[in-house]
């Protein structure tokens, strides 16, 4: 039977679209998505946008929170973050000023674990176990101390294996805003997406059924 190039890519984007739509009812939506790429921890976006003081409570927020799809992990795998740099804050070109503020992350009664304020140095996390299913959502909570003024604050982090037993995350960012304008957020949002490399890796077929389709990478905020 003679098939078609059409009906070969029709096909493939068909399984594409529905593998999509399959991820996007387990990932929770604003969330960073954690994979697992040749052996190593990976997200799927390395820039992500957050609202300080958008639950109700001043300086605070506990998104975005990671999730990861049934199976990803073994069963109660301890997964950990390390903060990678001082907390940064925009100076209206880049985030080469270190900001005065730091901040706390909290889980529960976990923490709190707090950004250094030497540039470059890391600051290693608690780890909390991911699902006996192999999923992983969690939300840490992000304080932002005082004197907690009104900016753009860059958090630089990475996800790694309590076991060992996987490679560490290549780095991402949280860029969030304290007050400030959407315009100044999303400015700084942009730059740290411009200055990334390399992407992230592990995105693999469904981002390229995407391209196909024409269909634009977003970042998470």
């Amino acid at each position: 039977m003679k098939v078609s190039i059409r009906t070969v890519l029709t096909f493939v984007m068909a399984l594409t679209l529905s593998g999509a739509a399959a991820l996007a009812q387990h990932v929770h939506a604003g969330d960073i998505e954690v994979i697992v790429d040749n052996g190593q921890i990976a997200t799927t976006e390395s820039v992500y946008g957050a609202e300080l003081g958008e639950d109700g409570i001043p300086n605070e927020i506990a998104d975005p929170g990671f999730d990861a799809e049934p199976g990803t992990f073994s069963a109660s795998k301890p997964i950990g973050f390390n903060i990678l740099d001082a907390l940064r804050v925009w100076n209206g070109a880049d985030f080469s000023t270190i900001a005065d503020e730091t901040i706390s992350v909290t889980f529960s009664s976990l923490g709190p674990i707090t950004t250094p304020t030497i540039a470059d140095t890391t600051v290693t996390g608690f780890t909390l176990n991911a699902g006996s299913d192999g999923t992983y959502h969690k939300h840490l909570t992000y304080t932002l101390n005082a004197p907690a003024e009104t900016g753009v604050y860059l958090l630089k982090m990475q996800l790694f294996d309590g076991l060992a037993e996987l490679e560490s995350s290549d780095p991402f960012y949280l860029v969030f805003n304290q007050n400030d304008t959407e315009v100044n957020h999303d400015a700084a949002i942009a730059f740290v997406e411009s200055s990334t490399i390399p992407e992230p890796a592990g995105i693999g077929l469904m981002l390229v059924g995407c391209s196909m389709l024409g269909m634009r990478r977003r970042r998470v905020s």
